[in-house]
């Protein structure tokens, strides 16, 4: 029992001194920078945090004074605030219909297929120059496409926007119609859009931050507690946005949520665990409900409100316990965020999409960016391999400064630690290109399961390869050494 208490005395020491010495290392905004290095603009991406951290903060702010955490339904429907679908609104789908029946009543519009004589000429002119059924089979489908989107369309005439709705199957919530009221204002549609794209340069940002860390070995010694404050926040910051990207509850904030959050499902799949129902207790948590609803939105309006507020009250107290000065901020970091941020809004303002159809599920459901690889392969890894692969590789990052001990920072003296950061960089790209773009199909599955496996092993082989090579040349370098230093002696 002595020994017991005398071991665990120590560890406690150990951890108290390991503890006191990094936290006196920590340099969470990069506010520890020498002064060599703050001429290097990947050392200006801590000060760029730091303000979109507040920015962040004062916007949301904002924002919560007009959005309405309600998911029940409106009791009269405003057409020019609901979106149809393909950039209408339920009012500009309306007024389509009548023009359809206005073309088709003066004989410029077949009533069969919704196609002006002009359209008609494009489409044979189109044909005519294909040679392959194949590519022609494409455009009539595309004109079919045309034609049925057309048809529901004019199956809007004389109806009331209540009755297109109930058609439609779509839930037109409050919560909906606050965030087309947001948008429909110039001010606060600029606000939402300073929000959406401050967040999304946050993340970007937090993970540029990441990749310089890893590639430069600032996880080592000391930098240990900073690396894993590092991974925290990210973690965190992609949590508040997969909170906020559900708030407009619209069609794709609706599906994405829904399919996200039954990954929780496949844990009780995993042996032992299993019975205990974890999965699914988890869930009902994060949701409040069986489904994503009414309890839902309130829980995660709340968090997305308050993590900002809270990562950045942690940030404050670390300046003030700390005595640490606060990182340096310059005109050309603010000039960089605001073309980025104010391009964004001009280029892709924040628009409403569809109200959800909480029957239909979608053919293409897409996450906000950053979750687009790992929507990639949740969708096609059995049971419950997805989400641990996920656990793991998070615990893999928290774990990093103590599996790769070897004191070379630098990038090209750690060769398989580089080539598996820069195969696993290229496989999140192209995993979240390949997401956004192609639909998936159940079909495909042992496709992109044979593809993964070949080119992860390739990375992981010529991991090795190089580290070999390396090594090879490591010894050789110190065999040489030792040989001079050895006729120099003689």
């Amino acid at each position: 029992m002595d020994k017991f208490a005398n071991w665990l005395d120590g560890l406690t020491k150990s951890w108290m001194r390991w503890w006191k010495i990094r936290g006196l290392k920590v340099n969470i905004f990069d506010e520890e920078t020498p002064k060599k290095k703050k001429s290097n603009p990947f050392y200006w991406i801590g000060g760029m945090l730091y303000i979109l951290l507040i920015l962040q903060v004062v916007v949301g702010i904002v924002l919560t004074f007009y959005y309405v955490p309600d998911t029940s339904p409106v009791e009269k429907v405003d057409p020019s605030k609901v979106m149809y679908g393909h950039g209408l609104t339920i009012e500009g789908a309306m007024k389509e219909a009548e023009e359809f029946r206005v073309k088709i009543d003066a004989g410029e519009m077949t009533e069969d297929e919704l196609l002006t004589q002009e359209e008609i000429t494009q489409r044979d002119e189109e044909k005519a120059a294909l040679t392959t059924d194949e590519e022609k089979a494409l455009v009539d489908t595309k004109w079919a496409t045309i034609t049925s989107q057309r048809k529901d369309i004019l199956a809007m005439e004389g109806k009331t926007p209540e009755e297109i709705v109930a058609d439609l199957g779509v839930i037109v919530s409050k919560a909906y119609i606050s965030v087309a009221d947001i948008s429909g204002n110039p001010v606060t549609r600029t606000i939402r859009g300073i929000h959406r794209y401050g967040a999304y340069c946050f993340i970007a940002l937090l993970m540029l931050r990441w990749l310089r860390m890893y590639f430069n070995g600032e996880f080592k010694k000391p930098g240990e507690l900073t690396w894993i404050i590092a991974t925290l926040v990210v973690c965190i910051s992609t949590f508040s946005g997969v909170t906020g990207y559900l708030l407009p509850f619209d069609q794709r904030s609706y599906w994405a949520t829904t399919v996200g959050t039954q990954m929780l499902d496949t844990v009780d799949l995993l042996p032992g665990i299993g019975p205990l129902g974890l999965g699914a207790a988890l869930k009902f948590i994060g949701l409040g409900a069986h489904q994503v609803g009414q309890t839902t939105i309130l829980r995660f309006n709340i968090l997305h409100y308050l993590l900002p507020i809270a990562m950045f009250l942690a940030a404050e107290l670390y300046f003030i316990r700390s005595r640490k000065k606060r990182p340096k901020l310059n005109w050309v970091m603010f000039a960089i965020l605001a073309i980025v941020i104010i391009g964004a809004i001009l280029y892709l303002p924040a628009i409403s999409e569809p109200p959800p159809n909480t029957v239909k599920t979608p053919d293409h459901i897409l996450p906000d960016w950053y979750f687009l690889f790992v929507y990639f392969y949740l969708k096609f890894l059995p049971g419950a391999i997805g989400p641990l692969l996920t656990v793991l590789f998070i615990v893999f990052l928290v774990a990093l400064p103590w599996i790769d001990r070897r004191e070379q920072r630098n990038a090209s003296g750690r060769p398989a630690y580089t080539t598996l950061a820069i195969g696993g960089l290229t496989f999140f790209l192209i995993g979240s290109l390949v997401s956004y773009w192609i639909p998936f199909k159940d079909a495909d599955r042992n496709i992109y399961i044979y593809t993964i496996l070949l080119f992860n092993g390739f990375v992981f082989a010529l991991a090795f390869f190089l580290e070999y090579i390396w090594r090879r040349r490591v010894l050789k370098k110190r065999a040489e050494k030792a040989l001079a230093l050895g006729v120099k002696s003689l």
